[in-house]
């Protein structure tokens, strides 16, 4: 059964996802990095969706998303980009390694 890990704050997106995902996808939520590492590591973890709001820095996660995407090159990888993302912290999430930005 595919597990989609999710990293947000915000609960309202855990429910929305469910909802919108439904069939057999299991969705496991976290608030923090070091849960999602360990959720990647430790279960077969089909994706990952990422909400900008719940990450301290864009500018200081680029580092840490490299190594996600490197370490977990077949986990697909989506990013919630709210809408006080700086343009200029996206192109760095790109050059990390994440991949069908617009």
């Amino acid at each position: 059964m595919p597990l989609l890990t999710v990293l947000s704050r915000d609960s309202q997106l855990h429910f929305g996802l469910r909802g919108a995902i439904g069939g057999d996808v299991r969705v496991a939520a976290t608030r923090s990095w070091d849960r999602l590492s360990q959720l990647v590591r430790e279960r077969p973890v089909t994706g990952i969706v990422i909400d900008s709001a719940a990450l301290p820095s864009l500018d200081d996660a680029d580092d840490t998303l490299r190594a996600l995407r490197t370490n977990f090159p077949s986990v697909g990888t989506l990013l919630i980009a709210r809408s006080d993302v700086r343009p200029n912290s996206i192109v760095r999430l790109g050059r990390a390694g994440l991949t069908g930005l617009t």
